[in-house]
């Protein structure tokens, strides 16, 4: 979770030292920095390697597999589309899910 942070540290500053023609493409690599942290910080895994890897998930990781709002599938036209808006975990009752 450290090493996440510490992208997201550096994608953030990218940002912010970046020509404003490059801005846009460099939060959402920032935002995807963000989004892979939030699912380690969720769940301690990324949910979508478990089968590959014979792991069992979680009642939390299987509802976030389903929801659909993957990170990693996440295209940049799509996080367009949310404006610019991030991709974050939020805890409810016990339970994870995925919030855009």
């Amino acid at each position: 979770l450290a090493l996440q942070q510490v992208v997201v540290q550096l994608a953030e500053a990218l940002v912010h030292e970046a020509p404003p023609e490059l801005r846009e493409v460099l939060e959402f690599s920032a935002s995807q920095a963000r989004g892979h942290r939030d699912v380690i910080a969720c769940f301690g895994r990324h949910p979508h390697r478990n089968a590959i890897l014979g792991r069992e998930s979680t009642p939390a990781e299987l509802e976030h597999l389903a929801s659909g709002k993957l990170v990693h599938t996440r295209s940049m036209e799509d996080w367009q589309k949310q404006g610019t808006a991030s991709t974050a975990l939020t805890r409810t009752e016990g339970q994870s899910a995925l919030t855009a």
